[in-house]
């Protein structure tokens, strides 16, 4: 059997996180009060605005923009 070891760390949010996506190099996270945070390292976390504050649930698609432009289909 293969073992994968996980290591604890900092999300950045105090809020509880719902969902969890990576695509095209990118994780994303969305958080009960409408949070979104992205991550190319999945250790620093850079805070998003999503334009809700309701649960973010399901993230589908992460695209990141030669802009820096976060994209998602939610």
């Amino acid at each position: 059997p293969t073992t994968v070891a996980f290591a604890a760390k900092t999300s950045g949010t105090t809020s509880s996180i719902r969902s969890l996506a990576y695509g095209n190099g990118v994780y994303v996270f969305g958080t009960d009060v409408g949070g979104i945070s992205s991550s190319t390292d999945a250790t620093t976390w850079t805070a998003r605005t999503s334009g809700t504050n309701f649960t973010i649930y399901s993230i589908t698609m992460v695209y990141l923009t030669t802009q820096k432009e976060l994209l998602l289909s939610m």
